[in-house]
């Protein structure tokens, strides 16, 4: 057996196995990610499954009460005094009480100032911190797992890639942040009928 017949085989194993399972994403970007195995997956499933990857963990990393603060400064903070800037009167403290903050959290922070200096107020200025925060995590995550699929399956893990990295940019960021600052329940993605491996996910 020649050495790249045994490369090419222990590749095309690694992804029958399920690379997915090697990552520490948790459970819906483990189902995500074994729908964008599947070739009979993608599309819709892939598409919507990436939404419910991302909506989780922006509900898990940025809570109803710093929403409800972001709301609250945005709506308050009139225009400031000449050679004043939103960011002189903007306050970490004013967006969240303690010294605890998500990695999402900061970068809706970040991502809050910069809608506010550039004059958006309101409630646009929230969804908007939101959604960009939001696309900026996606893009992470999406290079997080980039990462581990090429250090496991190299060029065999690019039709995977290309259909994650489709799937997440597809995803309406607009739509998930205006869900979570209205209080709006999360999209579920439809289930299969028939699910073998989910089992597998459940921790």
């Amino acid at each position: 057996m020649s050495e790249l017949y045994c490369i090419n085989y222990l590749t095309l194993s690694a992804m029958r196995d399920g690379i997915y399972k090697g990552l520490k994403l948790g459970r819906r970007w483990s189902r995500f990610l074994r729908r964008c195995e599947r070739e009979a997956d993608r599309g819709a499933r892939t598409d919507a499954a990436a939404v419910v990857a991302l909506e989780n963990d922006l509900r898990r990393g940025v809570s109803p009460a710093t929403v409800r603060q972001l709301l609250s400064v945005a709506t308050s903070v009139q225009s400031p005094l000449p050679g004043f800037s939103p960011d002189d009167l903007i306050r970490r403290s004013d967006i969240q009480g303690n010294n605890t903050y998500t990695p999402l959290e900061d970068a809706v922070w970040r991502h809050f100032k910069r809608a506010m200096s550039e004059g958006t107020r309101g409630l646009e200025a929230v969804q908007d911190s939101i959604r960009d925060a939001l696309r900026e995590w996606g893009s992470r995550c999406f290079r997080h797992v980039q990462e581990h699929y090429l250090a496991e399956a190299g060029n065999a893990a690019q039709d995977v890639l290309r259909t994650a990295e489709a799937a997440i940019k597809a995803a309406n960021c607009d739509e998930i942040a205006a869900r979570l600052v209205s209080g709006e329940k999360p999209e579920s993605a439809k289930r299969p009928a028939l699910d073998p491996d989910e089992n597998l996910l459940r921790k």
